[in-house]
């Protein structure tokens, strides 16, 4: 646990021209955190989120999670599991 009281960390990373790293901390593990996320990204960048790569994480999977890639039209790819 961190001094902030935040249990977990998500690290999201962008590949651009050039790469950028964003962790986010946070006390459970939510879609807002994503959705916080996003927003920033894409107002930064000027352009929305066209795809998503993730890990089996159930906070990834979860229906919740799918309906909302689904209605801002974000294309989700899962990794082979036990893959870095």
């Amino acid at each position: 646990m961190s001094n902030g009281g935040k249990r977990y960390f998500i690290l999201f990373s962008i590949t651009l021209v050039e790469k950028h790293r964003f962790i986010i901390c946070m006390k459970n593990l939510k879609l807002s955190a994503f959705q916080s996320f996003k927003a920033l990204v894409e107002k930064e960048a000027g352009t929305p989120i066209k795809v998503l790569r993730s890990d089996h994480g159930g906070e990834y999977n979860s229906e919740e999670f799918i309906s909302f890639c689904d209605e801002q039209r974000i294309k989700k790819q899962l990794t082979a599991t036990y893959s870095p």
